[in-house]
């Protein structure tokens, strides 16, 4: 039996769906292998932006002074970045 509250439709539990689609859509970009999309930025824009931008600053991050087309000039910043998606540290429950 599914217990209905853990996992997505596709298998995944929850909190790894978000981390997944932003490694895949990220990873090219932070290597110069692709162009930001909008899925990309709308990715940002709906789960990062409202905490981490210029007027909140939270973690001491504004993503929205970064531009996903010069992903590559920032490398630390995306890494510390993907290390908390990966930790599932982000986006917060």
């Amino acid at each position: 039996m599914r217990n209905s509250g853990t996992k997505s439709g596709h298998g995944f539990p929850r909190g790894v769906c978000l981390p997944l689609l932003w490694l895949a859509v990220s990873a090219p970009v932070a290597f110069g292998q692709a162009a930001p999309t909008k899925a990309m930025n709308d990715l940002i824009k709906n789960n990062c932006l409202e905490c981490h931008n210029t007027e909140d600053w939270a973690g001491q991050l504004a993503l929205d002074t970064l531009e996903l087309k010069h992903a590559g000039q920032e490398p630390q910043t995306w890494e510390k970045a993907i290390t908390k998606l990966r930790g599932r540290l982000m986006p917060p429950a």
